[in-house]
């Protein structure tokens, strides 16, 4: 590779760190003034957010954030669903990022010899005040992160399996979701044991913040 080469990737590499650094300012505000410095690259920064809006709508346009919180043993979650519960509710009620909620506390297993396995938890949150990803994906990721180990990378993305930003329709599936409405049989007798193991923990079926989420 040539000397011309080699300075060429690097300088995409650069600005490929400052796309980056900058795409979450961008959803959040939509303008460049803080990049007079750069003024080379504001039309790259502009066809940027461009993209943003074209390809990921939902981050603009988000009702509801959907969140499946499963930790790692070394925190002693997996083995106490009381206390995920409690971690949970607790962050859900004191956040200024969170005024509505619905979440449950779930196993994976298909047998009641066998529950309790898998402990997680999934969360449905309104979007208060136009909220921005941005800063929900910050406060999730710093809020439950740790609990996943330094292995786990789904927050630290955009939309992964276990963080999304939706609409009303997703939110109305996953509210059914949450009520025990699922696809497959192995799902529907994973509601059976889950509810049976929620009641020997003393776990709610269902916590919520308002009533408005009743199906």
């Amino acid at each position: 590779m040539s000397d011309q080469s080699i300075k060429e990737s690097a300088r995409l590499a650069a600005l490929k760190k400052v796309y980056q650094s900058y795409f979450e300012t961008l959803l959040r505000n939509g303008n460049f003034e803080d990049y007079s410095d750069l003024p080379e690259d504001v039309e790259a920064l502009k066809r940027l957010k461009d993209m943003c809006n074209t390809t990921d709508p939902d981050l603009q346009d988000f009702t509801h954030v959907w969140l499946t919180v499963t930790p790692e043993e070394q925190h002693g979650y997996d083995k106490d669903p009381e206390k995920l519960a409690k971690f949970c509710k607790s962050w859900l009620d004191k956040s200024t990022m969170v005024e509505e909620y619905t979440f449950n506390i779930e196993q994976r297993s298909e047998t009641l010899k066998g529950a309790g396995k898998g402990t997680h938890a999934h969360i449905l949150i309104t979007r208060k005040d136009g909220k921005s990803y941005a800063e929900y994906n910050q406060n999730i990721k710093r809020k439950f992160g740790p609990m996943h180990g330094t292995n786990f990378k789904f927050f630290g993305a955009n939309k992964t399996g276990s963080t999304y930003y939706k609409g009303s329709d997703f939110a109305a599936k996953k509210i059914e979701y949450l009520n025990g409405t699922k696809e497959g049989k192995h799902k529907q007798l994973m509601v059976s044991v889950d509810r049976h193991w929620r009641d020997c923990h003393e776990l709610q079926q269902i916590y919520k913040h308002t009533d408005i989420c009743d199906p």
